[in-house]
């Protein structure tokens, strides 16, 4: 697997973020002080290695809609830093109610092995499978699909198409 699709696959499929990929949120989102006179700023925290930021935006129907922060029950160690909603930059509580579009700026502790567990295979343009949905073919374990920088959740609707990545789990980690 390559280093691209891994660092894409531990920020956006594991639900964890490297330590530069933090950064780049930290100073995308303007939340990072670079004059301030303070003991820790967010800057700080994304570059703490025992803390990883991703970014996790609900799209439309997504079933986190309507629902306060305090119903995701979010697993221990996950937390919502901060909730951007159009312009507005909210400081999440657990009566905040979350809607459609809210893009969540999400902490968790960082995940390593020391075993491979992840492997991938990118289909060619001639690939039988192109066009074809999920539900259709037999896949490896599939835990997600790269296409154009986004990782994919897999369904059974979902078409393949030329370039797609399917990354899967390791079939020497399943023994």
């Amino acid at each position: 697997m390559t280093e691209g699709i891994y660092g894409i696959l531990r920020s956006q499929c594991l639900h964890g973020a490297d330590v530069a990929g933090g950064k780049r949120i930290a100073r995308s989102l303007n939340m990072m002080d670079l004059s301030g006179n303070v003991l820790k700023t967010f800057s700080d925290y994304s570059e703490d290695p025992d803390l990883q930021f991703s970014l996790v935006e609900l799209m439309p129907g997504s079933s986190w809609h309507g629902k306060s922060l305090a119903e995701l029950r979010l697993p221990s160690g996950m937390a919502t830093a901060l909730i951007l909603r159009g312009k507005e930059k909210l400081i999440p509580h657990g009566e905040t109610i979350l809607q459609e579009l809210d893009r969540l700026v999400m902490t968790s502790q960082p995940w390593h092995s020391g075993k491979k567990l992840l492997d991938s295979e990118t289909l060619k343009p001639d690939d039988d499978r192109i066009g074809q949905s999920l539900a259709t073919i037999r896949s490896r374990s599939l835990v997600c699909i790269a296409r154009d920088r986004r990782m994919i959740v897999p369904e059974g609707s979902i078409i393949l198409q030329p370039q797609d990545t399917l990354v899967f789990v390791d079939s020497g980690s399943l023994r």
